[in-house]
């Protein structure tokens, strides 16, 4: 019952998803369950309200042909069954006409998985474009709603939304609701992480009972083994070159470009002293392309830190 209590109440605020609206059409086909649930309101309403006025004389007599159309019944107790059938069959046909209804204004959801190496752009109802990542897939509807931008991420994307500030947009990626006005960032899911990361403007990152919120520059990583959200700070420019295929950085910390090289090249950095983590990066060009061989050879040649890889590591040291 609290079911179809739940489910009438979305559909009244026009906020049932399709998977939703399916269940409806199930359940309103269940004339028992339909026969118990109009049966439990007809006597709350009786409990809550004595002062209930009676019904009109109209449908009074629609009852009462109802009822002589097959016979006269003095037992009350199936006299009053019998009303509460006719009107849970009234109920029913209005609720199926709002089901119809509503299913002819409920947008079509669209998936699309990119399933090419290179990444794919998609063109939003709303006009904001999506950068799709191999092997990731992205469901929006055909038309967004008067007050919100709903879309479904698994796998890695970057969005550029359009600004609108009375519908906000909101991307759902496992448990982790990313929520925008407009702005770019970063969303990429790998087994149990999420994590979003900021290109310009802000967002805010929210799980079922916490949220933090995202400026450039900045990444908020879920853990949805540990139920964790994290945020610090990040080089949205090096996570968004799987789309640009490079980037430049300038003024940059080694600590932070050795996330980087951690994170791309699958191998831990090791800085033989403190110092070296200070030192800063100046003007460095990178391409998707580069190995690793040759970012190490074009930072040595300019910069104030040796690299070296020994043992599986990369080797950081000041000059």
């Amino acid at each position: 019952m609290k079911r179809l209590d739940y489910l009438l109440e979305r559909l009244q605020n026009n906020s049932c998803s399709q998977d939703e609206l399916n269940e409806l059409k199930v359940l309103l086909k269940e004339d028992e369950l339909i026969q118990n649930y109009f049966e439990q309101e007809f006597e709350s309403i009786i409990e809550e309200d004595n002062n209930i006025p009676p019904p009109s004389e109209k449908t009074w007599s629609a009852i009462e042909k109802e009822i002589n159309s097959k016979a006269i019944v003095s037992n009350k107790k199936i006299l009053r069954k019998r009303i509460i059938g006719v009107a849970a069959s009234i109920a029913l046909l209005l609720n199926l006409f709002f089901l119809w209804k509503s299913n002819r204004n409920t947008p079509e959801w669209i998936s699309i998985k990119n399933t090419s190496a290179l990444a794919k752009k998609i063109t939003l109802p709303d006009h904001s474009s999506v950068w799709l990542a191999s092997q990731s897939t992205l469901e929006y509807p055909s038309e967004f709603g008067a007050s919100k931008r709903e879309t479904k991420l698994k796998g890695k994307a970057f969005f550029e939304v359009t600004k609108n500030k009375k519908k906000p947009f909101t991307i759902r990626s496992g448990e982790v609701l990313t929520t925008v006005l407009g702005t770019s960032f970063n969303i990429n899911t790998i087994d149990s992480l999420v994590e979003v990361s900021v290109a310009t403007g802000a967002v805010r990152v929210a799980t079922k009972d916490k949220f933090i919120d995202v400026i450039p520059n900045q990444e908020v990583i879920y853990n949805s083994n540990s139920k964790s959200l994290i945020k610090r700070e990040t080089l949205t420019a090096l996570y968004t070159m799987w789309i640009h295929n490079e980037a430049i950085i300038d003024s940059v910390s080694m600590n932070q470009f050795s996330k980087y090289l951690e994170k791309t090249y699958k191998m831990p950095v090791f800085f033989k002293d403190e110092n070296a983590k200070l030192k800063k990066l100046y003007s460095l060009r990178l391409n998707i392309k580069d190995s690793l061989q040759t970012i190490i050879k074009r930072i040595n040649y300019i910069n104030e830190v040796q690299l070296k890889t020994h043992k599986n590591m990369i080797e950081i040291t000041s000059k």
